[in-house]
């Protein structure tokens, strides 16, 4: 802490009191709004479910907030804390603190440490009691925080606020990506699920083993015994395999007659109590171990159905809103045997269910991929907030942190983000130089990203895959999106017909002027590429790309490949999407990319399918 700082409690600063509990049957009115605990986020309030309540006379300055007061909870989600900046005032609960500051702007700085503290773990240690916690008044007075003068608060704040507006666009811009790539994948996988003529409906009773009775585990399973022999409860239903780690041990002598339900590994373990409908696979080291009354072992008939794929269609849609259907219960939701027995299953032959399940088990591991990478992605932005705040409240904030670079997992000994947001920036100037902007999508975006590595000898740290539009690393060009975004370089929006536009923000020009930096060998190649690909249509962009693609990974397989070789590797090998393109469309291709001073060298990364693919994180 330097110079001139002081640790003050909070209410040496100003003034806090509690708001006040009312009976929202008895109070109800249309006099102002009434803030609960729950409307309460991090810096904001979530104003859609506020009631509104009447106050007696004398009651309205006391329990009002009014703009640029802060509201801390007491209760319910201690700690946590916002300024109201409504200009209208609003009535408060009980359960929440208004501190009202001699000097309004130390409002914010308290705010800012009091997240500090709830990131970094130490707010707790100032809570009461054992079950539900609280942030009283007691503890709120002796809540020490570090002030500055008042001139430092408004320029550490003011670097703070800038900051946590981009930390705030990158955290949001994760979560949608996810999102969107949940979708797209969700949309995969009921696409590859979707019913032929030659798909046979039964009853999930039809086409389960003989010895498969589909019946409810262990009623009482007892204590845990030492030694005994593991079962399997709903609560243990947490990953597409059950990890025997864990598990509750029970008497063997209580599994006896329960001899329906012995394990025999590899079965699907359905959920029928409480969160019906969820699914795990039971291990083949779970041999003779039990469930409880909560879970249906499934064994299907291997004649009928493949385990596999069976897996990702009792999860898929279809079945699971059947399911849902048929719970029932307020305090425990169940579904009857009987009811669960006539689910119906649509369902290919067994043949086809082999190479679907390989495809859905691709998606499933991509989705897995996806949902760990932008985790931790998250995860990073929470640890940069935590060191800024750090820097903050230590007095080793410099004016540099106004433009916060947002982590994301490094792939090259440069930022990859920097470099592929400088390629995409000169790529956006040469099409609106030659008023080709519109064309500048995600596909044409992809392409460009592909052949400046691959093509120009530029790394990006990309690891394409072969996707329905091509070589594709989306996870890749989405964080350098983002990045971006929070950098105030550009925005990349889906429109609503599904197509992206590119969109330059305040400091573009900035990035305009950091890619000029670029070695001149390298920027010059990097431009030829993208001189290349701009008087393309999308369908052009894409075909060259992949056959480009295609005829690299027979060159690094060490063949010598024929034309014919080249197409049948970039369509009918590449992805199912490609066979809706005519084949003489990827010749006419072949001849562009031979015509072109970009003949693949065999010395690009591989390209492989999904499944295969291991995304460097």
């Amino acid at each position: 802490m330097r110079e001139g700082w002081e640790i003050r409690s909070l209410v040496e600063m100003g003034h806090a009191s509690l708001g006040k509990m009312l009976d929202k049957n008895k109070n109800r009115g249309v006099l102002k709004r009434y803030l609960r605990n729950l409307n309460v986020r991090w810096f904001n309030f979530d104003k859609s479910d506020m009631l509104e309540m009447r106050f007696e006379e004398g009651e309205r300055e006391r329990y009002t907030a009014r703009k640029g007061d802060l509201l801390v909870c007491e209760g319910g989600y201690p700690g946590r804390a916002a300024i109201w900046s409504d200009e209208e005032p609003v009535y408060f609960q009980k359960a929440i603190h208004r501190v009202r500051f001699n000097e309004p702007e130390r409002a914010k700085w308290v705010l800012y440490y009091l997240h500090l503290c709830d990131i970094d773990g130490s707010l707790p240690s100032h809570f009461t009691g054992s079950g539900i916690q609280h942030f009283t008044g007691e503890a709120l007075k002796r809540f020490r925080v570090p002030f500055p003068p008042l001139a430092e608060q408004r320029r550490v704040v003011a670097i703070l606020d800038e900051a946590f507006a981009g930390l705030a666009i990158a955290t949001a811009n994760a979560e949608r990506n996810l999102e969107n790539a949940r979708e797209l994948n969700q949309s995969l996988a009921s696409s590859i699920l979707t019913p032929h003529a030659d798909w046979v409906t039964s009853t999930l009773a039809q086409i389960v083993a003989a010895d498969c009775t589909l019946s409810y585990g262990i009623v009482q399973p007892g204590e845990d015994f030492p030694g005994g022999l593991p079962i399997v409860r709903p609560v243990d239903l947490t990953r597409p395999v059950v990890d025997r780690n864990g598990l509750k041990l029970i008497d063997p002598a209580l599994a006896k007659s329960y001899d329906r339900t012995r394990l025999k590994g590899g079965e699907l373990l359905l959920c029928v109590r409480g969160s019906t409908g969820t699914i795990s696979i039971a291990p083949h080291e779970l041999l003779g171990a039990n469930v409880t009354r909560g879970i249906v072992p499934i064994r299907f008939d291997e004649r009928l159905v493949d385990t596999q794929f069976g897996y990702h269609l009792m999860k898929a849609p279809g079945i699971q809103n059947q399911i849902r259907e048929k719970t029932y219960g307020t305090a425990l939701m169940q579904i009857n045997i009987a009811d669960l027995r006539k689910v119906r299953v649509s369902l290919p032959p067994v043949w086809k269910q082999r190479e679907l399940g390989q495809r859905l088990e691709a998606v499933a591991n991509d989705t897995a991929t996806l949902d760990t990478a932008y985790a931790s992605r998250i995860s990073e932005i929470q640890a940069l907030k935590q060191s800024i705040l750090h820097k903050a409240f230590s007095g080793g904030l410099s004016a540099k942190a106004t433009t916060p670079v947002v982590p994301f997992p490094s792939r090259t000994s440069t930022d990859p983000n920097l470099d592929t947001a400088m390629v995409l920036a000169l790529a956006y100037q040469r099409h609106k130089f030659h008023r080709r902007e519109r064309t500048f999508a995600h596909t044409k975006q992809q392409k460009i990203l592909h052949l400046v590595e691959a093509g120009a000898d530029h790394p990006l740290g990309r690891q394409a895959i072969r996707d329905a539009a091509g070589p594709n690393d989306f996870l890749h060009m989405r964080a350098a999106e983002g990045w971006a975004e929070a950098n105030q370089y550009f925005r990349v929006s889906r429109l609503e017909a599904g197509n992206y536009q590119f969109q330059p923000m305040a400091k573009f020009e900035k990035l305009l002027n950091l890619a000029s930096s670029i070695e001149p060998t390298i920027r010059k190649k990097i431009e030829q590429v993208i001189d290349l690909v701009v008087p393309m249509s999308t369908r052009q962009a894409e075909v060259f790309a992949t056959i480009y693609a295609a005829w690299n990974n027979l060159l690094l397989e060490g063949k010598t490949p024929t034309d014919e070789e080249i197409v049948r590797a970039a369509r009918e090998d590449w992805h199912i999407k490609k066979l809706e393109i005519p084949r003489p469309v990827f010749f006419e291709g072949l001849q562009q990319v031979r015509q072109s001073a970009y003949n693949p060298k065999g010395t690009g990364r591989y390209v492989p399918p999904p499944a295969q693919a291991q995304l460097p994180l």
